[in-house]
């Protein structure tokens, strides 16, 4: 919430100050507060830019009947406004696509663009798309500030050697995505300065394989402490995931990504697992057993079943808890796709005693009316309203509530709130994405929901709780 003051109460240095830290729409009603925020806020509303070379069919057909191609006009002078001298150092965004490549008319105006990026004093995050990385095009964006985010989607390096780059490429976090018609294989790492990289995301079974061939002839990558990998049976059966891990003495959290197949992959093995200590894991349970031997440090975990379109074999699930437990005896934020029977809260319950948040994804997996009963001969409501909670917990979401109304939903949050008084959030999610949230109070001493404020509507809910 922002609150509009005079003009001329604050000091032009200060408005400004304030005004990078807007969001678009609070920046646009400052706008209409007053000429002079209109004149301070204006650059601010121009902090992305987005240049997509479209060649589409309808383009082609334009270009053949005019010999002009469609946004070609207006990408040049897009590309003059956020480079002037006004408005460059408010970009924090870029992003540049290219339907085909190559595009003859399109690429002068990404060259031109890459000569600029160090004009974007505040860029954060660099996104390109299909687009190809001559030696000229790497030296430009070796000039940019460190960046919080670089995303390279089906890009390519071409004619890159090591002496062409004085500098390398300072980012946070890398984001791969590759697709199998690119030439193989797609060494970033080799461009990037590692020192400052901590978090790797690898989209593709393509990006992921050359992403751990490339790790394993990397002496250390110290400073990573999340990667992603997509789950297909070639990496995580891969000899060299084992062998990249090891390489990653700060990594603590490990995410698998779902497969775009729907095979089964009960028999999948994760190889040996090697001496890192993660602090959190994101995958499918199936690999817990073979992931988790040596684990002792794991205080996240989620699991959203073996095929992630809305199915978990729960009774699995079930007997993988005591061996979770002895992995990770002080889990503190457990995240799953299951029902919550009777059998599974309170196996969870007794085992993670120091549980502090829990969520639970409702599987879509039927079309009945009531699909927890339908499945597990459990009615929902009543499974709700008698939930056994770990002693601890202080955080309850429940997700995709496709069988139950808010009315319902603020019978769930009176009990339980005056059943566990250690919870302090409790937040329900309905179809179109209806939310029925309580949030406990230190202003409130009252009892069950009355120590606490209860909202309810199509509400932005953010939590980090996981």
């Amino acid at each position: 919430m922002v609150k509009m003051v005079d003009g001329g109460d604050l000091p032009v240095e200060v408005c400004e100050f304030l005004f990078r830290y807007l969001s678009l729409d609070e920046l646009r009603n400052a706008a209409l507060a007053s000429r002079s925020f209109r004149w301070m806020a204006q650059p601010h509303l121009f902090r992305s830019l987005s240049l997509v070379a479209n060649n589409d069919r309808d383009a082609w057909l334009h270009s053949l009947k005019t010999g002009q191609r469609i946004g070609l006009a207006d990408t040049v002078e897009r590309h003059a406004f956020y480079t002037s001298p006004r408005i460059a150092s408010f970009v924090q965004t870029c992003r540049v696509e290219f339907v085909i490549w190559p595009d003859h008319d399109f690429e002068p105006v990404f060259d031109s663009l890459c000569a600029h990026l160090s004009d974007f004093s505040d860029l954060k995050e660099l996104s390109l798309t299909n687009v190809v990385i001559t030696p000229q095009r790497a030296r430009d964006i070796a000039q940019c500030r460190p960046l919080k985010r670089l995303s390279l989607t089906t890009c390519a390096i071409v004619n890159l050697a090591d002496s062409d780059l004085q500098h390398k490429w300072s980012t946070q976090t890398l984001y791969c995505f590759k697709e199998p018609r690119l030439p193989a294989p797609q060494h970033w790492l080799s461009i990037i300065d590692i020192s400052t990289l901590s978090t790797l995301h690898l989209d593709s079974k393509w990006s992921s394989l050359d992403a751990l061939e490339e790790i394993t002839m990397i002496q250390e990558l110290a400073a990573l402490k999340s990667i992603t990998l997509e789950g297909d049976e070639q990496v995580i059966k891969s000899e060299l995931l084992p062998l990249a891990l090891s390489k990653c003495p700060s990594l603590m959290e490990l995410c698998i990504l779902p497969t775009t197949s729907r095979r089964p992959h009960a028999l999948t093995i994760l190889p040996p697992p090697c001496s890192v200590p993660l602090l959190a894991y994101d995958g499918p349970h199936y690999l817990l057993k073979s992931l988790l031997e040596e684990q002792r440090q794991l205080r996240h975990i989620r699991v959203m079943g073996d095929r992630w379109g809305g199915t978990c074999d729960m009774f699995d699930l079930l007997q993988d808890l005591p061996m979770l437990q002895t992995c990770a005896p002080d889990l503190q934020s457990m995240q799953l796709r299951a029902f919550p029977t009777k059998a599974l809260c309170g196996s969870i319950a007794s085992l993670f005693p120091r549980l502090r948040s829990l969520s639970f994804v409702l599987p879509l997996q039927t079309q009945a009316q009531e699909p927890m009963y339908a499945l597990t001969k459990e009615p929902f409501r009543p499974a709700l309203l008698n939930m056994v909670l770990s002693p601890g917990l202080q955080h309850l979401v429940i997700m995709s509530m496709i069988a139950s109304d808010p009315i319902e939903g603020r019978e769930v949050i009176d009990v339980l709130t005056g059943k566990y008084p250690t919870l302090r959030n409790v937040y329900l999610h309905f179809p179109d994405n209806y939310w029925m949230t309580w949030m406990e109070s230190s202003r409130l001493k009252g009892q069950g929901t009355q120590r606490g404020f209860l909202s309810a509507g199509y509400l932005n809910v953010r939590y980090d709780w996981f």
